[in-house]
């Protein structure tokens, strides 16, 4: 059996077996993680869940898994981006059933990528993409156009906690024209 390089921290294990030379990034990883794991189920108004693993793999991106509570996490990412472990980490904090996400992908992915650029340390921190968008035209299938309505939305709207309490709405099965409808009785004043 093949040795297993583990790291433990206060939120998660981290398994870096597939790249056992770069402990030093795999530390970063799990103290950038260990410390915004907790702010972003608070964000969301959730209890932080328990001990997560993280799996380091040979490639780009991260997925969640909120079935087997684990992130994966591409070893050939930028070094300067962890800000998709907090986009990775909101959606297991959002938990949302299958339909609930799949019929509010736009806003699901949007609030992911909302939490990334609030609570990344600059901001956003992958300097090689452009926040918002570079494309001229909102696009369904981009979380960062999502996480520019969520903000814009937000500021029009001055509602206390938006984020989280279209969280819970969706925790809930209320679709987001619900949740919006609940709180904006007059849409004229988005416009």
């Amino acid at each position: 059996m093949p040795k297993r390089f583990l790291i433990k921290g206060k939120h998660c294990v981290l398994d870096y077996s597939i790249c056992p030379d770069e402990f030093d990034r795999s530390k970063a990883l799990l103290d950038y993680f260990d410390d915004k794991f907790p702010k972003v189920f608070k964000s969301l108004n959730q209890e932080a869940s328990n001990i997560i693993d993280i799996l380091l793999f040979d490639g780009v991106g991260a997925s969640a898994s909120n079935e087997n509570r684990y992130i994966k996490y591409g070893i050939r990412n930028s070094r300067k981006d962890f800000g998709c472990l907090i986009h990775e980490a909101t959606h297991l904090a959002q938990n949302y059933k299958s339909d609930t996400y799949r019929n509010n992908q736009f806003i699901a992915e949007g609030m992911a990528d909302y939490l990334r650029a609030k609570l990344s340390d600059d901001g956003w921190d992958n300097p090689d993409d452009q926040f918002p968008c570079s494309h001229r035209q909102v696009q369904l299938d981009c979380s960062k156009c999502g996480a520019g309505f969520l903000m814009w939305l937000e500021a029009k709207l001055a509602v206390k906690d938006f984020v989280a309490r279209l969280n819970d709405s969706l925790r809930n099965d209320l679709s987001f024209d619900e949740f919006l409808f609940g709180i904006c009785k007059d849409a004229s004043n988005l416009c």
